[in-house]
């Protein structure tokens, strides 16, 4: 488990279903962009049109932290065992003595890239070098 005393030697925290998984120094990827759509009447001879169409998610990826050992084991279930389980998380920008600044919800997250390099166990919790988190949507809620 990770205490709250850690959350001010990191810039980012990572919640799930109420508790604090993960601490992280580096977040990137909290951008989308909107595909547009191009289409033309052939009998008009008008000009090109555009429609918005789909939005699409960056992946996210989290950058030199630790987790707690139940993010650990989603994680490793998902790479080594294929199991892959989506879960609703919540992203935080910590200021200083670690209160939440902003806020992202995290929709349907699932884990296709984890990088424990330097994995060293830091009592229940493990360092990790990168996470990398596909979504279908992340929004500001704070």
């Amino acid at each position: 488990m990770i205490s709250n005393e850690m959350s001010s030697l990191y810039r980012y925290k990572v919640e799930c279903d109420g508790e604090v998984v993960a601490l992280f120094h580096e977040v990137s990827g909290l951008e989308n962009s909107e595909l547009e759509i191009e289409y033309r009447i052939k009998e008009n001879d008008q000009p090109l049109r555009r429609l918005p169409g789909l939005t699409k998610y960056s992946n996210l990826v989290l950058k030199h932290g630790i987790v707690d050992a139940n993010f650990n084991k989603w994680a490793r279930s998902a790479l080594e065992e294929g199991q892959t389980q989506v879960k609703q998380l919540f992203l935080s920008l910590l200021f200083e003595g670690g209160l939440s600044i902003n806020t992202w919800r995290i929709e349907q997250a699932w884990v296709c890239k984890y990088d424990t390099s330097f994995g060293a166990m830091a009592g229940e919790n493990m360092e990790v070098e990168c996470i990398e988190l596909v979504h279908e949507k992340i929004e500001r809620v704070l």
